[in-house]
């Protein structure tokens, strides 16, 4: 191809094809045209025929079909002449039949003269070519040999000719259709001109563009087309293009009928083996063109305003990451000058990063803007809080032809919301670490926010009391009320008549059914500028205080109890003895009548020892003495004792304390007497015939031994009065013995615990510590 001026100056292009078949005709069409020769050869008898292809992009010749099949030595020496350049420019440029016997590296084409006299010698070349292209080249050979006749040559030289000329004429047709499809498909309007400037042809893009059809434009004079469409032929020359502004005629295609059309045309001179045969005029309309640079150029306006007058910091960077420009907003942000920062990378310049854009185009993300929050650092190095928000700017073929940057201060709001953020998590401790439960409710009564303390003091989970209708449900009837009506004047904005109390007491119901005594601390919820919308419930669990003041209130009535019981009895212990004495001076004489009643007297003064023995005990215990026992050591030896008993009572007594062996750290005395104690009181529960169970575990810091009957149990009501100083549920006990055996258990560090179900019977269970390895030791 190459680039040539004509006499007037204009651009002429044309393409050079000399032996460039291949431009044209598709290697296919030559491969199977040599295919069709191979058979051909063949026809006449020659053992074989061999094609080679020309390849002018490499300027080298190929096997083409029939390599394959030829003997292995001539392969060898065909393809040792194909490796040399030599040969292949003796080749495409040789007419006729040579003999390659005859060829070497020092022969010249013009040497490779066709013999008048053929020799006996095979194989013979044949060139394929015509008078403008070489296509490559065929052999045929004997394997035996045979006299090459004048008929021999006519026929192979015939052949050649044939398939040259039919691979002519294929080009020829190809490249007129190839011709005929650009010419009509072409997007620009184009006419052709015969040399005295008559229109021979019109392709569909002239006729959609000036709304004329071919059979109007083909046979006028080019002046005659130029005037029908609306331009003067003195501004169409074949020297110069020219850009003109004319009024034209739409196609019914167009949404307008009127209107002024930039059109953009060039003339093509034709050229045929150099001489001129007329031209090609070229049309494009550029109006929409034109409007878009208009269009652009106001677009740029805008944004170049819109980019000065921001208040943001802005910066116009190249798809490189370099600077362009800032606007005046980013030099009083950050404190540099644009000149200062043009033409530099962006780095981390105004807490820029172009890897959030990168990023996200690497994970095939179609999005070109990205938002991040960044630290950002201006000249002086101060810290600034930024939003980012980076987009590219695409250009044709959606490629990237720069980026923006705006970049928002957000320092003040970094600031309040840190702020915020602080108050919220002050708020979050103080009501979520609470000991005490807190409770928020809105004007509705609806619980809004409960704290981890509700769930321990109420027993609720905490979506259950969010899922509760009203906060009055908790409370007991008294003060439902007051909450309810406190909140209801609170939601009309009245003046309260009842002022909410700050703090006061009353009970509420639990999960669990029970009821709870509960200090209540009520704070009004006041928002600014809407007043109160609800009230915080900040509820202190009484129970255990409550406990602890019976508690106190029972440890005083006992010490006064104790008190007593040591005055009374050392004032009993005298007299009794003297009647205790006297009993048995008058049993020496006694009538049986008389010992009968001496016996009922003494019997009744045991009691009065035993009752007094029970309260010198609860005023003044014994001294303990801890040391190191084995539990299975106390349980043997106190049920050797109360087998007896068991007997006595016809109660079957069922011990299971195998394989305990937990020590513990203790008074086996007194665990003996609490042990006795508690039997005692079941056997004399149980009925004849019935069971009482000694059962003793070991569990993982402590030894349960729980005392079992299947006597007629006890009322629920008495339960909690039970190890009260002188309330019994037996005929002739005085109620302390459960008092002192709980004494003794609590300073063992246990407890002592009574369940019992009315007609089944009546369970004990104690719980003592284990000795650990320091104390064993």
């Amino acid at each position: 191809m190459e680039f040539q001026s004509d006499d007037k100056g204009v651009s002429v292009v044309t393409v050079s094809n000399a032996g460039n078949v291949n431009l044209f005709v598709e290697e296919q069409t030559v491969f199977d045209m040599f295919s069709e020769l191979v058979s051909s050869v063949r026809q006449f008898h020659y053992d074989g025929c061999v094609t080679l292809i020309y390849e002018s992009i490499r300027d080298a010749l190929r096997p083409g079909p029939g390599f394959d099949e030829m003997p292995a030595a001539m392969r060898d020496q065909l393809n040792r002449l194909l490796a040399s350049p030599s040969f292949v420019a003796d080749v495409t440029t040789a007419s006729g039949v040579f003999d390659l016997n005859r060829w070497n590296e020092q022969a010249a084409v013009n040497r490779l003269t066709p013999h008048n006299t053929f020799g006996l010698s095979s194989p013979w070349l044949v060139p394929v070519r015509s008078t403008r292209h070489f296509y490559g080249c065929f052999i045929v050979y004997h394997r035996w040999e045979r006299m090459l006749t004048s008929s021999d040559v006519r026929i192979l030289t015939l052949i050649a000719e044939r398939v040259a000329t039919t691979l002519d004429f294929q080009r020829a047709n190809s490249s007129y259709q190839m011709y005929e499809s650009l010419f009509r498909d072409h997007p620009l309007a184009v006419l052709r001109l015969d040399a005295t400037d008559v229109v021979r042809d019109v392709n569909r893009a002239f006729q959609q563009l000036y709304g004329r059809s071919k059979h109007q434009l083909v046979g006028l004079p080019f002046d005659s087309v130029l005037m029908a469409v609306g331009l003067d032929s003195a501004d169409v020359s074949h020297a110069v293009s020219s850009l003109k502004v004319i009024s034209t005629q739409g196609s019914e295609s167009e949404d307008y009928v009127d209107f002024l059309r930039h059109n953009l045309w060039i003339s093509i001179p034709i050229l045929i083996d150099g001489a001129t045969h007329g031209r090609y005029v070229v049309f494009n309309d550029v109006s929409r063109i034109l409007k878009m640079h208009e269009k652009l150029r106001t677009t740029q306006d805008l944004l170049t305003s819109f980019v000065y007058h921001s208040t943001d910091p802005i910066v116009i960077l190249e798809p490189s990451g370099v600077v362009t420009t800032v606007n005046p907003a980013f030099e009083e942000v950050f404190g540099w000058e644009a000149e200062e920062v043009s033409n530099l990378f962006v780095g981390d310049l105004a807490g820029i990063d172009l890897g959030r854009l990168r990023l996200s185009d690497a994970h095939g993300v179609k999005e070109t803007v990205t938002s991040y929050e960044a630290v950002a650092t201006t000249r002086d190095g101060r810290p600034i809080d930024v939003d980012v928000t980076l987009s590219s700017i695409q250009g044709d073929g959606q490629m990237r032809s720069g980026l923006v940057a705006v970049v928002r201060d957000v320092s003040d709001r970094k600031r309040a919301e840190r702020k915020l953020r602080m108050s919220q998590e002050r708020y979050h401790s103080l009501v979520h670490h609470h000991p005490n439960a807190i409770l928020a409710v809105d004007l509705a009564g609806r619980i809004v926010e409960a704290n981890q303390a509700s769930e321990r003091i109420l027993g609720y989970a905490l979506d259950k009391l969010l899922e509760l209708n009203h906060v009055k449900t908790l409370f007991s009837d008294d003060t439902h009320h007051l909450i309810e009506d406190w909140l209801r004047q609170y939601a009309a904005g009245e003046s309260l008549q009842n002022e909410p109390q700050a703090e006061f007491e009353t009970t509420m119901r639990h999960a669990r059914g029970h009821t709870i005594s509960v200090a209540v601390t009520w704070v009004p919820i006041i928002i600014t500028d809407h007043g109160v919308e609800g009230a915080f419930l900040i509820l202190e669990d009484m129970t255990e205080r409550k406990r602890a003041e019976e508690i106190f209130r029972y440890s005083d009535k006992l010490s006064g109890v104790g008190q007593l019981a040591a005055g009374i009895a050392h004032e009993i212990r005298n007299p009794l003895t003297a009647i205790q004495g006297f009993c048995r001076l008058l049993e020496e004489g006694a009538t049986p009548t008389q010992a009968r009643y001496l016996k009922i007297m003494k019997d009744e003064l045991a009691r009065v020892d035993l009752i007094v023995g029970e309260m010198m005990a609860l005023a003044k215990p014994a001294d303990a003495f801890f040391r190191i026992y084995a539990v299975q050591d106390i349980v043997r030896d106190v049920v050797a004792l109360m087998n007896a008993e068991a007997l006595l009572h016809g109660v079957e007594l069922h011990v299971q304390c195998d394989r305990v062996p937990a020590r513990l750290h203790c008074d086996p005395n007194q665990l003996k007497q609490v042990l006795v104690n508690i039997i005692k009181n079941a056997l004399e529960a149980t009925n004849e015939g019935g069971q009482v169970s000694l059962v003793v575990a070991e569990r993982e810091d402590v030894v349960e031994i729980s005392v079992e009957d299947t006597g007629e149990g006890i009322p629920e009501e008495h339960l909690e009065q039970l190890g009260t100083p002188f309330f019994t549920t037996k005929e002739r006990g005085t109620g302390l013995g459960l008092l002192v055996s709980r004494r003794i258990v609590q300073a063992h560090g246990g407890s002592l615990q009574i369940d019992s179900v009315l007609g089944q019977g009546t369970t004990v269970l104690v719980r003592l510590p284990k000795a650990d390895e320091k104390t064993s030791s």
